[in-house]
């Protein structure tokens, strides 16, 4: 899975663009394989813990 994010707006006044892309590979964890669709959901259900338990 590729995972591809793309930003602009305005920073300190001036326009700015952001990118970010990222590769998730299929993979065994734990003796259990596991999709790159399932490990990106896993990984932003723990951001989204993360974030709501840190009040960020």
């Amino acid at each position: 899975m590729l995972i591809y994010v793309s930003v602009d707006g305005v920073r300190k006044g001036l326009k700015a663009e952001r990118h970010f892309a990222q590769k998730y590979p299929s993979k065994v964890m734990f003796g259990k394989y596991f999709s790159a669709l399932q490990l990106t959901t896993a990984i932003s259900l723990c951001v989204s813990i993360d974030l709501l338990l840190n009040a960020k």
